[in-house]
């Protein structure tokens, strides 16, 4: 079954003490959506072919199966838990995890799952308030870079960057950006997609604690169109934020790690990158790839690290100054290996919480300011 429940949080730093870090509606919604999973998993034609598989790994005497059970101490239970334990199994990962499947009968059952938790996620005002805060965020965004020094063209091309962005909200899953990963709309909140300009809207967008932090998270979202990767990707000119990248990645700025391209050349010679792949990456080398580098090496996290510095320039600017900007990051967040990210501690004090202008209200320990001239 899917876990999708309410998250034990432990403060990222004192500062966060008082921080609200989740909607308090939020937790009622995963509950639903976690019933309607499980419920789902029963439907006739996926628990009949749950069972069906079941059976057959029951009459190979399957080792994978005789772990699974062991994994869940379900050795010694009854046939029907275990078939229904499998049931919400086999749905998460052989329906949801490898969508769309064979079965039509099964393919319009999720279909009508995710059109039901996404109307009780996101109701008219929900829309509202967020393509409001969308506007509020783009007008203060434009006003920043009108006051950049930076080449009239390149002003221009980013202005019509943030004009054009917008919220992509879900309809349906055939033809969605989630038609074949269903669960990301589950786990995902705000996520920019940079061939759309779009930002797409995930159920975990909900979970945000106030105004404040939606429009910090959405300004970070609009980041990412500028971010050193789409530059180099979407600008015919020079990358104007150089400057800035090396006070981001330096010791006394946010200390963002650059990307290892030590496996390159194995990745190339075991076949999990083609030769072109790997010449575009070296072409784009602050860019990543959902597969590479490969799981445990550093991933690059200018990207991140600049989209949060391009928030926190937003953010200080708008009405919401006096405010705490990024609650959300106050969840003391495991990474894994090699992550595009800087932990939520540094992502909260040595960027958003370096700016003089949000330090005003927090006073927290200033770390090393990293502006743009």
């Amino acid at each position: 079954m899917i876990a999708l429940l309410f998250l034990s949080f432990l403060w990222a730093t004192p500062i966060c003490d008082n921080q609200i870090v989740i909607n308090s509606n939020y937790p009622e919604l995963q509950k639903f959506i976690d019933k309607k999973i499980k419920d789902s998993s029963h439907l006739v034609a996926i628990a009949s072919e749950a069972d069906a598989v079941l059976s057959k790994l029951i009459a190979n005497k399957s080792p994978v199966l005789l772990s699974w059970l062991e994994k869940r101490d379900l050795i010694s239970a009854k046939e029907e838990e275990i078939a229904n334990q499998w049931r919400e199994y086999y749905f998460e990962n052989f329906v949801l995890n490898q969508y769309p499947t064979n079965n039509t009968k099964i393919n319009r059952s999720v279909e009508n799952l995710f059109e039901q938790i996404s109307t009780r996620a996101f109701d008219s005002a929900f829309k509202t308030k967020l393509e409001n805060i969308l506007k509020d965020v783009k007008k203060q965004a434009k006003d920043l870079v009108l006051s950049w020094v930076l080449e009239i063209k390149d002003k221009q091309k980013i202005i019509h960057k943030i004009d054009t962005v917008q919220l992509y909200w879900f309809d349906k899953i055939e033809g969605s950006p989630f038609e074949k990963a269903p669960l990301e709309f589950l786990r995902w909140g705000l996520a920019y997609d940079p061939p759309q300009n779009r930002i797409n809207v995930g159920v975990e967008a909900k979970s945000y604690s106030s105004d404040a932090n939606y429009f910090a998270v959405i300004a970070h979202e609009i980041g990412h169109s500028i971010d050193p990767c789409r530059w180099s990707f979407y600008f015919q000119s020079p990358n104007p934020f150089t400057k800035l990248i090396s006070c981001l990645r330096s010791d006394k700025g946010a200390q963002a790690k650059e990307r290892n391209d030590d496996k390159m050349n194995w990745a190339i010679e075991n076949h999990k990158l083609t030769q072109e792949m790997a010449d575009s990456l070296k072409e784009h080398p602050t860019c990543n790839r959902s597969f590479y580098p490969p799981e445990g090496t550093q991933k690059d996290q200018i990207l991140e690290t600049f989209a949060d510095w391009f928030s926190a320039e937003v953010f200080a600017k708008s009405t919401y100054n006096n405010q705490f900007p990024r609650p959300d990051l106050c969840e003391n967040k495991k990474l894994s290996s090699g992550s595009s990210y800087l932990t939520n501690t540094d992502r909260l004090m040595k960027v958003y919480l370096s700016h003089p202008n949000i330090l005003k209200k927090l006073k927290p320990k200033p770390n090393h300011y990293c502006q743009l001239n």
